[in-house]
């Protein structure tokens, strides 16, 4: 090895090390923010990431993509990567997933660095300046960390890692294109997520732009072909098999309806891509869950403004080939595009616009953006050194807004209410934000925040099921059910509404009804461990002993492993059941009463440790928090009778043991001494 490449090799290092710590600085606070959104169904409700042992399933099973039914894909390498988080942590532990994430963000910063640093070189530009001018602002760019805070969309940082590998790969080492090595890495970012697909076109366009000849022509063009035939064969064929074949029709059909036309798909793609554009340079008011809707009128000035901005940027493009000086701006805008067709285009989505596609596309057009400012102020050697003055200014204006956009992803309350503030019309934005009150018992105000996502969404099945989960939890029992119904009859092959009317049916005595509806919920998702115990459960509560250890048998076959469903298979009983069932999966009422007969027992200690497992599972439930209230008194625990006292009455004012409760511990705080004289 020359003294010039260890030379070089160090100075790369140095950089690359700047500029992680200008990363780390911005991202400091977010490795505690709670998992969101889809990082529930593809994690935390996905009993396959549990076990380091269903790894090889990942490669051969879609279904394993989530814990909910409909909804496979083929991301094996992804789950992957969460089943070994959940190893090391032991639980789903938010700060362990980050950190994993963190660490695939500052490799996919290195690489880039290391692509764009030769790509920006040429013709004396100062390439390691310009590319990391490049890397650092998409590394703070607050937009980037909607990506980096979705630990779900770790997909789209292995996607991204994998296309710049393979292409850093292709352009310097001879034996990778000679044996075809380079396609290694963008396959691999393939089975993390299916945007890596469009690896064959970038480089495509990479060979195009980086050819020796004065003009690209049809015999460029055809080169360019040849050497990338290789990679388009292999990558149509693997999504052909691995994708198309291996995903159920219904799931595609979910995934890629959004109840919208291509064409109206396409028509509201041309004036969202010109805003993508928009919040690169200016952006504010990013919301997690847009409200943008698919445009309904094709004659919408929208469109055709939007139509014209894309146009130019391709003419923009096309012109830009013609000199090999600027050909680099060219990869840059191309690049975007690419990235931005498989979401972009004609193919429709549920949600027409995320601000994690911007991702991917950005990792391109950054560097871009830079070269082509170096080239128009090059002649003036002051203006550039001014220009290098604007980057810490830049620097710590989208640095200083990807640290406050990180707050807003630190929990369910602040996500949603952001949500719901920039994108008022947003149902599934109300509806979320109402559930982050119920799961603190607030159950009224979450009734307003679903009463409210009705007005935009009033066919939105999970809607009717949580407003009736919130009815029956005020006490209006019979209100509940027919949301149950509704939710089911919008949504016949969705779990959830089976489930919960499941539970509201065994909590109002009607076992047979609610056995009838954890069948059903097995029917369309035989996986559900959870929903299996509460069958069990049911069946054991009717003493049907028979039908109970079938149940046990089947779930036996499907979960080998659990040791509950091992020992219930041959010798069902309802209180070794009960004994086995975990604590998270046990019904309230079990909690309830084993706290009542530890009071009895005056197992004190024991029956507060019990209550707040039971209190952290079901929401602050008003008895328990009393039960408990009831031990930390005769415990002494002044201070903490009284606040779980004061929270049963909050959650139930009309609960008249525990205000009953409350007024004595408060006697009795005020009085320490037992004299309530004065």
């Amino acid at each position: 090895m020359s003294e010039s490449h260890e030379s070089s090799l160090r100075k790369s290092f140095v950089v690359i090390l700047a500029i992680w710590l200008l990363t780390l600085i911005p991202y400091s606070n977010h490795f505690w923010n709670a998992f969101q959104f889809d990082d529930h169904p593809a994690i935390i409700s996905n009993p396959f990431v549990t076990s380091v042992s269903n790894i090889p399933s990942f490669f051969t099973d879609p279904s394993t993509n989530s814990g909910v039914a409909n909804r496979p894909g083929f991301r094996p390498l992804l789950l992957t990567t969460f089943a070994i988080d959940y190893w090391i942590a032991g639980e789903f532990s938010p700060v362990v997933f980050h950190i994993t994430s963190f660490g695939l963000f500052l490799a996919l910063l290195s690489a880039m660095f290391l692509f764009f640093r030769k790509e920006l070189s040429d013709d004396g530009a100062p390439g390691d300046k310009l590319a990391f001018c490049a890397t650092a602002l998409f590394a703070v760019h607050p937009i980037v960390a909607d990506c980096v805070n979705y630990i779900v969309q770790r997909g789209e940082i292995l996607a991204a890692l994998g296309l710049l590998s393979g292409l850093i790969l292709y352009r310097d080492s001879r034996t990778a294109r000679s044996y075809q090595l380079y396609l290694i890495p963008p396959l691999l970012g393939a089975l993390s997520k299916e945007t890596a697909y469009v690896f064959p076109f970038l480089l495509f366009a990479y060979l195009c732009v980086t050819t020796d000849e004065a003009e690209v022509g049809a015999r460029t063009i055809y080169s360019a072909l040849r050497k990338s035939f290789p990679s388009f064969l292999l990558f149509f064929g693997f999504a052909l098999f691995f994708v198309y074949l291996r995903i159920p029709e219904a799931t595609k059909n979910e995934v890629l309806s959004g109840n919208a036309a291509p064409l109206h798909y396409l028509a509201t793609q041309l004036f969202i891509i010109p805003d993508y554009i928009r919040t690169i340079f200016l952006p504010i008011d990013l919301s997690g869950d847009t409200d943008w809707e698919v445009v309904a009128n094709l004659a919408d000035p929208n469109i055709y403004i939007g139509l014209f901005l894309c146009l130019s940027l391709v003419l923009f493009a096309t012109i830009s080939l013609r000199d090999q000086r600027t050909r680099k701006l060219s990869f840059g805008i191309v690049w975007f595009f690419i990235c931005l067709g498989p979401t972009s285009s004609i193919s429709p989505l549920t949600e027409v616009r995320n601000n994690h596609r911007v991702f991917l596309p950005l990792i391109g057009l950054m560097p871009s953006m830079f070269y082509g400012v170096y080239l128009l102020l090059r002649s003036n050697p002051l203006y550039l050194r001014r220009l290098g003055l604007v980057l810490p200014f830049a620097l710590t204006c989208y640095g200083y807004a990807t640290f406050e956009r990180n707050t807003v992803w630190r929990s369910a309350e602040s996500f949603w209410r952001d949500v719901t503030n920039k994108s008022p019309r947003n149902g599934r934005g109300h509806m979320n934000y109402g559930l982050s009150f119920m799961s603190k018992g607030e159950y009224s105000r979450a009734i307003l925040e679903f009463e409210e996502a009705l007005k935009y969404t009033p066919n939105y099945p999970t809607l009717f099921v949580n407003l009736g989960v919130a009815l029956t939890a005020i006490g209006e029992i019979e209100r509940g059910r027919p949301h149950f119904l509704l939710a089911q009859k919008l949504a016949p092959h969705a779990e959830s509404s089976y489930f919960f009317y499941g539970r509201w049916l065994a909590e109002t005595g009607q076992l047979s009804e609610a056995a009838a509806q954890f069948e059903r919920v097995l029917d369309i998702n035989p996986r559900n461990q959870a929903v299996a115990s509460m069958l069990l459960y049911v069946l054991l509560l009717q003493n049907k002993i028979g039908e109970a250890k079938l149940v046990a048998q089947s779930a036996q076959e499907r979960f080998p492993t659990n040791e509950l469903f091992s020992k219930m298979a041959k010798e069902p009983d309802l209180k070794h059941f009960l004994s086995l069932f975990p604590l998270r999966l046990k019904p309230a009422a079990y909690f309830i009463n084993t706290s009542r007969d530890l009071y009895a027992t005056k197992k004190f200690a024991d029956c507060i440790s019990l209550t707040q497992i039971g209190i952290k599972t079901f929401n602050d439930n008003s008895v328990l928090l009393n039960n408990a209230s009831v031990c930390a008194l005769e415990l002494g625990r002044l201070a903490e009778a009284e606040s779980l006292a004061s929270r049963s009455v909050d959650l139930n004012p009309n609960f008249r043991l525990a205000q009953n409760n409350l007024a004595s511990i408060r006697a009795q705080l005020k009085f320490p001494s037992g004299d309530n004289s004065r």
